[in-house]
């Protein structure tokens, strides 16, 4: 093959790259009618090597749990993911205690169930469309890192969040800060999750990570901000839609309706870079 056909996808990629940041969003307005008229002319056909594209070394994807067709999509299109230069993917369901077991099943297809099981020790609905995406990033031999707190140490952190307590005994043991995000329940872990990306991608410099966590996290003043402000790390965030809000009811109302769709947001208002839909 000529050597131009190789490259072309990766051109590609490093154009949808360049143009991220230079359309104007201005028209960006959050009511049904004029949102819908923003997404028939922002909207374009979902594709996940520009989503994935960099520089940036992280992208979230924020979705709703129980969106299954997400995961199902994700799962099938991994490959893509692959090609657009994600090394890793991270998931939010898994405890970080349980990175040894990811590693092994990386090699030994055999502890697939043990895999499941952990998942499940912290994350008991919809796992199975959750497997289906570590067995698509194992197949495409694409590891993945747990990030989240322990389940055990997430029981204990809600409780005292229902006493009004600071999560600080969970703030990540390697660096002991006091984390300052706004909501009790999450800080805690959007700090733990934020510095064990951090501290990845401190011993892995070429890698790039694919981060799946709820919307909540993926907010741009949320995890990603502890990752720029605390590490210096850059991330680009989406935001898949599901719930009955404006943004449903003005997808539902646009050309897009029917089809899978990506459309850029400006991340100042509406705290993503960017929100796709899989009808």
């Amino acid at each position: 093959m000529f050597p131009g056909f190789r490259l072309f996808p990766l051109m590609l990629l490093a154009l949808c790259a360049n143009a991220r940041g230079t359309e104007d969003l201005s028209d960006f307005k959050e009511e049904v009618e004029p949102l819908t008229q923003y997404i028939d002319r922002h909207g374009r056909s979902l594709n996940w090597g520009e989503i994935m594209a960099g520089p940036e070394p992280i992208i979230y994807i924020g979705e709703v749990h129980w969106d299954v067709a997400l995961r199902k999509e994700l799962a099938a299109h991994m490959d893509e993911v692959k090609t657009a230069g994600i090394t890793h993917v991270a998931l939010e369901m898994f405890g970080d205690n349980h990175q040894p077991l990811l590693d092994r099943y990386c090699v030994d297809a055999s502890c697939r169930d043990k895999v499941h099981a952990a998942l499940k020790e912290g994350w008991d609905y919809f796992d199975e469309s959750y497997m289906a995406v570590v067995d698509s990033a194992r197949e495409q031999n694409i590891p993945v890192l747990a990030v989240d707190l322990p389940a055990e140490a997430y029981a204990k952190m809600k409780k005292r969040c229902l006493e009004s307590k600071p999560p600080y005994d969970f703030d990540p043991a390697k660096t002991r800060r006091e984390c300052t995000l706004g909501m009790l329940e999450c800080k805690a872990r959007d700090c733990r999750m934020a510095d064990n990306l951090s501290l990845f991608l401190q011993k892995n410099k070429q890698a790039r990570v694919l981060v799946l966590v709820g919307s909540n996290h993926a907010d741009v003043t949320r995890q990603p901000q502890h990752l720029s402000d605390l590490h210096g790390l850059a991330s680009r965030s989406y935001i898949a839609f599901f719930d009955d809000t404006v943004y449903k009811r003005a997808l539902d109302l646009s050309r897009w309706r029917r089809q899978r769709v990506l459309f850029p947001l400006p991340k100042e208002i509406a705290h993503y870079d960017g929100g796709l839909r899989i009808p």
